[in-house]
């Protein structure tokens, strides 16, 4: 008897070993599933942010007005978004007003080669402007207004 009981327990324990490992096998292969999905996506953000330089060309500044405008052209190879463009001041993100200053296509889209001016109040100073593309890429100059 003694012998038998030993095999059932064996048994029943094998099983509960069997179910545990395919439980722990299971959500493994999901979190690897998720991690991919993940990793995809960041590879997808960086090789947009690769694709996508700008860069502050130039700086008007009418004295009447206190009007700052930064030209600001795309050189990269993917379109962006203008209307999600950010320009930051010495650190401190300002409003502005963003519109094109030299558009080559017929669409919303700020292509390659395109410029936009972003238009600020300022008062005369020094100034660290730092604009920031839709997908995270930047340009950071001074400007002495």
């Amino acid at each position: 008897m003694r012998g038998i009981s030993t095999i059932i327990a064996s048994a029943i324990l094998f099983i509960a070993a069997a179910v545990a490992a395919y439980i722990f096998v299971s959500g493994a292969m999901s979190s690897l599933s998720n991690l991919q999905g993940a990793m995809i996506e960041r590879e997808k953000l960086i090789s947009s942010r690769l694709q996508s330089i700008i860069d502050i060309d130039a700086c008007s500044y009418n004295n009447i007005t206190n009007l700052a405008s930064f030209y600001v052209a795309n050189r990269g190879t993917y379109p962006l978004n203008a209307s999600l463009t950010k320009i930051f001041i010495n650190g401190i993100l300002f409003n502005s007003t963003i519109d094109f200053a030299q558009k080559i296509y017929n669409d919303s889209a700020w292509n390659r080669y395109e410029t936009i001016r972003i238009s600020v109040t300022l008062p005369p100073g020094v100034y660290q402007v730092r604009i920031v593309s839709s997908v995270g890429s930047y340009d950071e100059k001074i400007a002495y207004i």
